[in-house]
């Protein structure tokens, strides 16, 4: 009944601010902090709505219009498959469906590290982006900077190790070793990257496969960031393995120094944002990487 409820609502408000009109609209999946209608229109054409579902409390949290902005700013670097988006506001988004079966084999793999690698080579002068964007539900502050240790201590680290500090995830001695840390930073990843656009949040689900190939990437967390750092994730999450990274190595060489210190380095913040959600069974590999840096 709550679902059929919010589903009228959602077809009002569509018809409302777009003049689509719609000739089917039902529930299809929960992502988190959204519920997911499959809207079928007059024209035959299927569409995803998205919404912020009544009753969750977002204070503080990103909205949907994060969202739509990220992947319309995908869709005009046109690198990367994303989802057409059609309308979207602060609590909807009305964006193409994309048809998804079959599981990551060696084809996915490959046409993935393609994708990307064609992403990260969209570079610019300055880490960051000229606004916020999102990671998950939370929002993922960015600025434009030309170091990008001091953008990924101040921008990336510093905010979510502050988060779960004061929301009781992490204790004091922990955020001073974390803040050590940072001030050294440039000692174990350098100052040498180029900025390049990143999709920032490639764990398992947030891509749709279809035909041996990546249909569409989903939920992103758009910025300029170090490339390595979407690689790291990558390794973290398991997301995709060594043909991956056999290809991608061949059109974006990996630096053969990256899993030294880098790759752990970076986990960090993917750590962070699980933490952050309340995962908390990611304390002690967080525990253990900073240790190793700090001593």
């Amino acid at each position: 009944m709550i679902r059929e409820s919010e589903g009228r609502r959602l077809r009002e408000k569509i018809e409302e601010r777009t003049g689509i009109q719609i000739a089917d609209i039902r529930f299809y999946a929960a992502g988190q902090n959204s519920h997911l209608y499959l809207v079928d229109l007059d024209d035959k054409r299927r569409m995803i709505g998205k919404i912020l579902p009544q009753g969750i409390d977002s204070t503080g949290s990103a909205d949907l219009e994060i969202e739509g902005w990220m992947l319309e700013y995908l869709n005009r670097q046109g690198k990367l498959s994303v989802p057409k988006v059609y309308w979207y506001d602060k609590t909807t988004i009305l964006m193409d469906f994309i048809v998804g079966s079959g599981t990551v084999e060696a084809t996915v793999e490959t046409d993935a590290a393609e994708k990307l690698a064609a992403l990260h080579s969209v570079q610019t002068r300055f880490f960051g982006l000229e606004r916020d964007t999102a990671i998950s539900s939370i929002i993922q502050p960015n600025h434009f900077e030309l170091s990008w240790p001091v953008f990924f201590r101040d921008y990336r680290l510093s905010p979510l190790a502050t988060a779960a500090l004061e929301g009781g995830l992490i204790d004091a001695s922990l955020m001073i070793k974390i803040t050590r840390l940072g001030e050294k930073l440039d000692q174990y990843i350098g100052n040498t990257a180029k900025p390049g656009l990143v999709h920032g949040d490639l764990w398992p689900g947030n891509f749709i496969l279809n035909g041996g190939k990546v249909a569409a990437f989903i939920d992103p967390a758009i910025y300029y960031a170090d490339p390595e750092i979407e690689l790291a994730a990558i390794y973290l999450y398991g997301t995709f393995g060594e043909t991956f990274f056999k290809r991608y190595n061949e059109i974006r060489p990996i630096a053969p120094d990256f899993h030294d210190a880098r790759c752990a380095l970076y986990s960090l913040y993917p750590l962070l944002v699980e933490l952050c959600r309340r995962q908390t069974q990611h304390v002690k590999r967080i525990e253990d990487i900073v240790n190793r840096f700090t001593g």
